[in-house]
């Protein structure tokens, strides 16, 4: 993904027994024109397109056969502090490619990742997989449950996973 260091991480794999490491990596919204990879790729198909071919950049860069958890590095935004109907409609099509992925054996697991409850709703429901994680920042200085994501995602089975938990 955009961390820049899938390459030495599959070579330090390589040193290890698959079995004893559970990986995780992310793929980038087709709409983030913020930080690299810049995205603005709003048609579905090219987004679509563009999601699948991350997933496998993902898969050879790491030399692996499959991913244990593939997470969704934030919804697609476009300028809205919530989801609108664009986003989920994006983060639909991303999630469909991810859902195609865990079918074949390329990931075992999918998430999200920066998800507030209106965009993780966008993925819920319908015959949809559910979120298995959403990744979030949650450390001892915030609140109990920021924002209620963590009620929300223990309603539908969420699991909260925390980057940054040193603060």
């Amino acid at each position: 993904f955009n961390y820049y260091n899938q390459k030495g991480v599959g070579r330090g794999l390589k040193a290890v027994n698959r079995s004893e490491v559970f990986l995780v990596t992310k793929t980038t919204p087709c709409y983030h024109p913020q930080a690299p990879p810049r995205y603005n790729i709003s048609n579905p198909i090219e987004c679509a397109m563009q999601t699948e071919k991350d997933i496998l950049s993902n898969l050879e860069q790491l030399q692996e056969e499959y991913i244990d958890l593939l997470l969704l590095h934030g919804p697609n935004q476009f300028g809205a502090a919530s989801c609108t109907k664009e986003t989920c409609a994006l983060d639909a099509v991303q999630w469909g490619v991810y859902e195609t992925m865990l079918k074949k054996g390329k990931v075992r697991a999918i998430g999200v990742s920066n998800y507030c409850s209106s965009c993780l709703s966008c993925l819920l429901g319908g015959g949809r997989v559910t979120p298995a994680v959403n990744q979030v920042e949650f450390h001892p200085g915030m609140s109990g449950d920021p924002e209620g994501i963590m009620t929300f995602c223990n309603k539908y089975s969420v699991v909260p996973m925390a980057y940054s938990p040193m603060g």
